[in-house]
């Protein structure tokens, strides 16, 4: 599906370019993709598309284990 008509991009190349080159905004999305925005009308997809594609990316976080053997009792004090 065409997401900009001014330059042609699609749904893949902004997937594309939020995947491969990092794009996390609208700008960077042109840039990845060696174009420049011209009218504008595009730019709120861009946003949706790149935010969902930032959403999809992000793995709920889990609690982190600690390192080593957090486990193991403390030694006594002397």
């Amino acid at each position: 599906m065409y997401v900009c008509i001014c330059n042609a991009l699609t749904h893949a190349d902004v997937a594309h370019a939020t995947t491969v080159h990092g794009a996390s905004r609208p700008g960077e999305v042109f840039h990845a993709c060696k174009c420049r925005a011209k009218c504008g009308t595009c730019v709120s997809v861009l946003r949706e598309l790149v935010q969902q594609a930032l959403d999809a990316t992000v793995t709920p976080s889990a609690t982190p284990e600690p390192a080593g053997d957090a486990a193991a009792p403390l030694p006594a004090a002397a």
